[in-house]
């Protein structure tokens, strides 16, 4: 549960205090004006993790009612909290010595200055409340793996919000995409979900593959690129070292074949970075220790070799 205090100065500056039941409080600067104009909070030093809060503040609802106050939240700036909680929120405005607005947010008390420590549930005929949403579709894992002839993309999902469907779509070079199949979603459930899709037709070579996830309103959102390498690939004569390394890799490839593209992929086909300038070398010091696929293509083969991380 998040509380949002917004503070009114003699400036006509908005500044807020945001608290949290669950994790910390801590009052913040002068973020907006009341015109509209939007302000960034660095909320992840306030609760621990990573990301600004946006704000933005018009002040003007007696001529337009959509006027009022919004809030976008990294979910990144809370520490122990995922895409599978609730988000509340609740925000009033003060004046800069801390008494009530007559405007707070959700509902109006009127004219009245109802001073500090007001009862808001003695006020009638207002819409005090906070309000339980869900966070939208969140794809947790994406993996696609080459069988002897077909292709199999595996995925999960740590919650959904009107979820329709996945449309699954692939592509011969990841800039041109032809959907190849659907697979249904569950609409709104706060449990993992899985998910599985054949391939009965994969291209050779390269496959690019991403998820297009629509919701029942139309709106939809794009996963991440994962790659499937099938034939027309030459293993056995790139030379990649030192391998395993932990800081830069150099890589060769035989009769001086001018070298067009270099991907990196994780051990589930994820793409990881992209070269199309490539120089011979790649920095590898800021992955994670494991194992991963480097696709190196010519302008007359393409390489695929194993890599470590240390």
């Amino acid at each position: 549960l998040c509380f949002f205090p917004l503070l009114l100065d003699s400036f006509s500056n908005l500044y807020s205090n945001i608290s949290s039941d669950m994790l910390s409080n801590a009052a913040v600067g002068n973020v907006a004006s009341q015109s509209g104009v939007s302000g960034s909070i660095n909320v992840g030093t306030t609760f621990g993790g990573t990301g600004n809060m946006t704000l933005a503040y018009n002040n003007s609802f007696g001529s337009d009612t959509d006027k009022g106050i919004e809030f976008s939240i990294p979910i990144a700036a809370f520490v122990g909290v995922d895409n599978t909680q609730s988000l509340q929120l609740f925000a009033i405005i003060t004046n800069n010595a801390g008494f009530m607005s007559n405007e707070t947010i959700p509902g109006d008390p009127g004219a009245s200055n109802l001073g500090n420590d007001a009862n808001l549930s003695t006020i009638a005929n207002q819409d005090f409340f906070t309000g339980s949403f869900l966070l939208p579709v969140e794809l947790t894992n994406l993996q696609a793996t080459a069988g002897e002839k077909l292709n199999y993309l595996r995925w999960t999902t740590a919650s959904e919000l009107n979820n329709s469907h996945f449309e699954i779509e692939r592509s011969e070079n990841s800039k041109v995409w032809k959907t190849i199949g659907k697979v249904q979603g569950n609409g709104t459930t706060v449990e993992t979900q899985s998910y599985q899709f054949i391939d009965e037709q994969p291209l050779a070579g390269t496959n690019y593959y991403r998820l297009k996830q629509i919701d029942f309103d139309g709106n939809f959102e794009f996963s991440d690129i994962v790659v499937v390498e099938r034939g027309a690939v030459i293993s056995s004569t790139i030379k990649v070292f030192p391998n395993p390394s932990n800081n830069w890799i150099t890589y060769q490839v035989p009769n001086n074949e001018a070298i067009t593209k270099v991907t990196l992929l994780d051990a589930f086909g994820k793409i990881i970075l992209t070269d199309n300038v490539p120089n011979g070398s790649l920095a590898v010091h800021s992955l994670a220790s494991g194992v991963y696929i480097l696709v190196i293509e010519t302008n007359q083969n393409r390489y695929l070799q194993e890599i470590v991380k240390e």
